[in-house]
């Protein structure tokens, strides 16, 4: 399979790579809005604070387990991408809870998106960054 398709067929795992990476920066420089929703559970604001930190982990490690998963864990993809897509859905209980409007078109997308990740990357077995071993005598 040429390089092209492989790229092209991993476009639906890019994309979740962007926007975790994105609400984990978002974790990480302690957005208003993330201490907005996480201060529904009713803590103080200095645990809300190191839970918004939690946040920017836990989507970091997404990152790292779309992009680099082959090579850091023998992790299961269908675990990788089934935390993808479930994920999501814990702001928009939050979001509820808070009385805010809910962003549930967007939870939805990214649970069709790791979906269709999951199964062009299982089905296809792409690896958009291969061992160094599968460059040897290429």
């Amino acid at each position: 399979m040429s390089n092209l398709k492989k790229w092209i067929l991993y476009i639906p795992a890019l994309i979740l790579v962007f926007i975790y990476a994105g609400h984990a920066w978002g974790g990480l420089m302690q957005d208003p809005e993330f201490i907005e929703l996480v201060g529904t559970l009713g803590f103080s604001e200095e645990i809300t604070k190191y839970l918004v930190y939690l946040v920017f982990i836990l989507d970091g490690a997404v990152v790292l387990l779309i992009l680099f998963g082959s090579r850091i864990t023998n992790l299961s993809w269908k675990f990788v991408y089934l935390w993808a897509g479930l994920w999501p859905w814990i702001p928009r209980y939050l979001e509820i809870q808070g009385g805010h409007e809910s962003e549930w078109g967007e939870a939805l997308f990214i649970t069709i998106l790791a979906f269709i990740a999951y199964k062009l990357h299982t089905t296809k077995n792409i690896k958009l960054f291969p061992k160094k071993e599968q460059y040897l005598y290429q």
